[in-house]
């Protein structure tokens, strides 16, 4: 079951040729070329560009600056998918209560904004909210048409909805989404680190963790 759900909405405004004579030019004058992708994180990917199209050298550099952000996207996605098996929140999401988890730069580099952001907004933002995320429907295990069950699943609706999860699983997970409870380490050893700092739960004799 995944413990702990990351948004990322990517959208890539770009800007070729960025020397003195193209940013000279009317940007009414550039066009635009936009390629669109669906490889990650289970949604669409798409970069925008504004070039001045009439020049052969723009074409290759559309081609050389989407495959960055590709390779970008890519390695994001081995590092914080919450549902590609050896991610490194897939690894935090499987490890138990006390356990830490060897992450990468870039990895780390995303929770400590989440922490920041995480503070900024007293809670609001909180990204330990995939026992709910799972509670109510959303999560890559019904979407892909899992085998794997919990006890709260309810029967699909025909229009694709559910019906109301059970109130004492809302309020158990609410209680569960502790995102202070996840730390964020550095040695010298093994680098970034997670570490789970809370205990799991107990409803009808199953375990939920963070």
């Amino acid at each position: 079951m995944k413990k702990w759900t990351i948004l990322l909405f990517c959208v890539f405004p770009l800007l070729f040729g960025c020397n003195i004579p193209l940013l000279k030019k009317d940007p009414k004058s550039l066009d635009s070329k936009r390629k669109t992708r669906f490889d990650f994180f289970r949604t669409v990917c798409f970069a925008v560009v504004y070039d001045d199209f009439g020049s052969k050298a723009a074409a290759s550099r559309f081609e050389t600056t989407w495959q960055e952000i590709h390779t970008m996207l890519a390695e994001l996605e081995n590092s914080v998918s919450v549902d590609k098996p050896g991610s490194d929140i897939y690894r935090f999401n499987e490890a138990k209560y006390g356990e830490s988890v060897t992450i990468s730069p870039a990895t780390a580099e995303i929770v400590a904004e989440a922490i920041k952001i995480f503070q900024f907004t007293g809670g609001a933002f909180n990204p330990a909210v995939a026992n709910l995320v799972d509670l109510w429907g959303f999560s890559p295990r019904l979407r892909k048409g899992s085998d794997k069950k919990a006890p709260y699943d309810r029967p699909q609706n025909e229009d694709g909805s559910f019906a109301l999860p059970d109130k004492r699983y809302v309020a158990a997970f609410r209680r569960r989404s502790d995102f202070p409870a996840v730390e964020l380490g550095r040695n010298r050893k093994s680098g970034f680190t997670l570490m789970k700092k809370a205990r799991d739960i107990e409803i009808d004799g199953a375990s939920y963790s963070l």
